[in-house]
């Protein structure tokens, strides 16, 4: 029987969701190099789909909402703060490449962003498994 993963977590996740967070986009000037944001609200979350992990940024709309997915490998990815920044900006790097994607959280609460990106980065290093197996240790040991 197949559990939410981070269940004992207050924030609903969509069907299918791994991990997930409020997040707006941001967009990498060529020129500047400075970000510039994206005013759309929306949705960043990773899925299992097939055997593979897809990262996944949705637009939080109604109607045709905008998504942009990509396929990562565990392991090739990462999310972490960007420093330079005062606002709560982060950046998903790629091992395999130098691709860089920026996003900014819209969730009410600062003092959760590092859970998050925590819970984030052990999905994407392909830990999920050990998470769940934690997890249900964790409900057993309640109940003893």
């Amino acid at each position: 029987m197949a559990t939410p993963l981070f269940s004992q977590s207050t924030r609903k996740l969509a069907p299918g969701s791994l991990v997930e967070f409020k997040a707006g986009r941001l967009f990498r000037d060529g020129e500047t190099n400075w970000v510039v944001p994206d005013t759309k609200r929306g949705v960043c979350y990773v899925k299992r789909d097939d055997g593979l992990l897809r990262f996944v940024w949705k637009e939080r709309t109604r109607g045709n909402a905008e998504v942009d997915e990509l396929i990562v490998f565990p392991g090739d990815v990462h999310l972490e703060r960007v420093k330079q920044s005062s606002g709560r900006v982060y950046v998903l790097k790629f091992k395999s490449s130098k691709q860089r994607l920026f996003f900014w959280m819209q969730g009410a609460e600062e003092e959760e962003d590092s859970d998050v990106i925590h819970e984030m980065n052990v999905v994407l290093s392909g830990g999920e498994e050990d998470m769940e197996e934690e997890e249900e240790e964790e409900l057993k040991a309640h109940r003893d």
